[in-house]
């Protein structure tokens, strides 16, 4: 494998890029939150947070940025070749760059997880507390049991992939 491409999906690229994707995220939730209640940003209203300068122009760099900060971090583990100046601010931009593809393919493979792992905690152990008795007759308990795993498959999938 290509020594720069083996870099770039190490554990350390990996991390800093999510850790990139988990400080935007708490940038964007502060500001957006900010932007509905707290007075002064209270003028630019809800409206605003889907304006295209926000979306288009702030929230696309903003990650970009934050990794141009690795240039001053240089206590973190960065791969074999990075080590100078030069190769952290590199590391860090790219990682900023793919931050949010990473942390969309991280969602998705915990959502599918969680989903998975979810459904066998509940066959191995059906429970009587969560069993809707009120939508499944009697008698036909397997089906109700299928529909409340997908309804718990869609509640993981949601909360971990919603915006």
């Amino acid at each position: 494998m290509d020594t720069i491409l083996q870099a770039f999906l190490s554990w350390q690229f990996l991390a800093f890029s999510l850790s990139i994707g988990a400080i935007i995220y708490v940038i964007r939730q502060v500001v957006e939150y900010a932007m509905i209640h707290w007075w002064p940003l209270k003028q630019w209203n809800a409206a605003n947070k889907k304006s295209k300068v926000w979306r288009a122009l702030i929230l696309p760099i903003l990650p970009i940025l934050l990794g141009g900060v690795s240039f001053f971090i240089t206590t973190y583990p960065y791969p074999e070749g990075f080590n100078t100046s030069a190769g952290r601010l590199a590391f860090g931009l790219v990682a900023g760059f793919t931050s949010g593809m990473f942390v969309r393919l991280y969602n998705s493979f915990l959502a599918s997880n969680v989903a998975d792992f979810a459904q066998k905690i509940r066959r191995a152990a059906p429970s009587h507390y969560d069993h809707d008795h009120d939508n499944c007759n009697d008698h036909d308990h397997d089906n109700c049991n299928d529909h409340n795993d997908s309804t718990l498959e869609e509640s993981v999938r949601k909360s971990i992939n919603k915006d």
